[in-house]
């Protein structure tokens, strides 16, 4: 069991693995700046009107840094099987994020919820794609006969 979990955390990363741990940190930090500094100024100014949406889309920014971040990822990576669970990590995670938005749209459709606090999607995605890249890890792992 130690060797097993051992194989889950520390594992041999690559050069373009590490990169991007970097990278995503990085941009991770500009995302919660930029939301809390978005936060802070609407609370003080009050926006309307085009104003406010130039101010709304600002968070906008890093999450798309992030998805940029990935596609470098892909681009330096040379194991291709990495690649190819990183891709698979990512469908699924669009696609989970998709199914859970479309139920909740329809649930304020008919009335029977409210909207979604802003950051539920990200987290919806983000948090999927690690779920999915451990259970992908977890499939594909080898035997120890093996």
């Amino acid at each position: 069991m130690t060797s097993f979990l051992g194989g889950l955390v520390c594992r041999d990363r690559s050069k373009a693995a590490k990169e991007y741990q970097r990278r995503a940190f990085a941009v991770m930090l500009c995302y919660v700046g930029c939301v809390w500094s978005v936060t802070r100024m609407l609370h003080a100014h009050h926006f309307t009107g085009a104003k406010l949406w130039c101010v709304a889309m600002l968070p906008a920014v890093p999450i798309l840094g992030l998805l940029a971040v990935v596609g470098l990822y892909l681009r330096d990576e040379r194991d291709e099987f990495k690649r190819w669970m990183t891709v698979q990590a990512i469908l699924w995670s669009i696609g989970i994020t998709l199914a859970v938005s479309t139920v909740v749209d329809f649930l304020r459709a008919y009335g029977a919820m409210t909207a979604l606090p802003p950051l539920v999607e990200f987290l919806i995605f983000w948090g999927s794609m690690a779920v999915v890249q451990l259970v992908l890890k977890l499939r594909n792992r080898v035997k120890d006969d093996e």
